[in-house]
């Protein structure tokens, strides 16, 4: 957790101090994790429990990416705090140590925290794409514990600023309150007692500033619904939910979501790697697919049966050959020389994928093997390859 720092008046942090608070988030986790990183954006203390207490466990037993909670604000406008009494630094504090307590079970220990600061009630979306940009990285995944419908104007600029990071990979969640279609998200036997401790860390005063959303997650179950950014238009993000008693009033609305059958989120786009022949493209796919604790498939064209001269001339080559053979193109990294040949239908298919191109030093022979080759009245010359992207 980044140590606190001093705040402007008022308790937010200027522009300067937001950017070193986030520069200095993205160096810890970048020096810690060399493999891309899992954000889950809280605009709140208590967001990332509420929304996402089972998908949080979820995520972490199913991922070697580090996850990191990025809390937009601390907290420090509450009514109750101040019928309490406490002053907003007191409050912010308290709301802090929840939150860390509540990340931590979720996690099981293994989470990261990233402070911003922004004042609560307060939050811009300009400011807080400012500080996403310096955490953003290559490959970083993006979980929100907000949705575009959210009627809370905090909500509503976090979620417009997620969305213009342009990540290829965004997942919204629902409120306990809020109905609508959602991939659901059910805690399991090893994470019930971690989605308990979870909650329990809220009992002293995060319970007790929203009781009917802490009651309708106990009562739904404590399940997570999750609806990835394909099923979200960027459009709908500054459209207001009308006021929160209606939604209250139906409180038992989100039932019919829980109980229908679930559609798995939308999986981010594989990494395609291309290459000339003998040129250690599939080593290449097999390391990027390691260092990103993924899957490789390599020569796709041959593990279907395909033959590249049925494919040539048409524009949905590759979305077809995708639809007939879904887990070949399920894996993280996708590797065949030949689809260079099909790259207009290949951009098509799949827009938002990443496209790496292996060039192999011409001066070398088909014979060439990895240590290096031998041709007569020449020195012995090292292989050497390229990568484009």
């Amino acid at each position: 957790m980044l140590p606190t720092r001093r705040q402007a008046p008022g308790g937010a942090p200027g522009t300067a101090g937001l950017c070193r608070r986030a520069r200095t988030g993205a160096r810890r986790v970048a020096q810690a994790f060399s493999r891309p990183v899992t954000y889950v954006v809280a605009p709140h203390p208590d967001d990332e429990t509420l929304r996402l207490a089972s998908y949080i466990p979820w995520l972490c037993a199913r991922t070697q990416h580090p996850v990191v909670l990025v809390a937009v604000s601390d907290g420090g406008a509450s009514r109750r705090a101040e019928l309490k009494g406490w002053t907003p630094a007191y409050e912010r504090e308290f709301r802090r140590s929840e939150q860390a307590a509540a990340w931590s079970a979720l996690t099981a220990g293994a989470g990261h925290i990233v402070r911003l600061g922004l004042p609560d009630g307060d939050v811009q979306a300009e400011e807080v794409g400012r500080a996403l940009k310096k955490l953003d990285r290559r490959g970083a995944r993006w979980v929100v514990a907000g949705h575009p419908d959210d009627d809370h104007p905090d909500h509503r600029a976090v979620v417009e600023a997620v969305q213009g990071l342009g990540a290829r990979t965004v997942r919204f969640s629902l409120g306990t309150l809020m109905s609508g279609e959602a991939s659901v998200y059910r805690p399991t036997r090893s994470s019930e007692d971690q989605i308990q401790i979870a909650v329990a860390a809220y009992e002293n005063f995060g319970r007790q500033s929203v009781k009917d959303e802490f009651s309708a997650l106990r009562r739904l179950g404590y399940v997570s619904r999750v609806v990835s950014r394909s099923t979200v238009p960027a459009a709908a993000a500054p459209r207001p939910q009308p006021p929160a008693e209606p939604a209250r009033a139906g409180a038992s609305e989100p039932a019919p979501a829980v109980t229908a059958e679930p559609s798995p989120p939308a999986p981010a786009p594989p990494i395609f790697v291309l290459g000339n022949q003998k040129s250690g493209s599939t080593a290449i796919a097999s390391l990027l697919a390691e260092c990103i604790g993924g899957r490789a498939s390599l020569d796709v064209l041959y593990q279907t049966r395909t033959r590249l001269a049925d494919l040539l001339g048409q524009e949905d080559a590759v979305a077809t050959l995708a639809q007939r053979r879904p887990k070949v193109f399920a894996a993280d990294v996708v590797k065949d020389n030949d689809v260079i040949f099909l790259l207009p239908s290949l951009l098509a298919a799949f827009p938002d994928a990443q496209v790496v191109f292996v060039v192999r030093d011409p001066g070398t022979t088909s014979g060439a093997s990895s240590t290096g080759w031998t041709c007569p009245g020449r020195r012995r010359t090292s292989r050497r390859t390229s990568t484009t992207t």
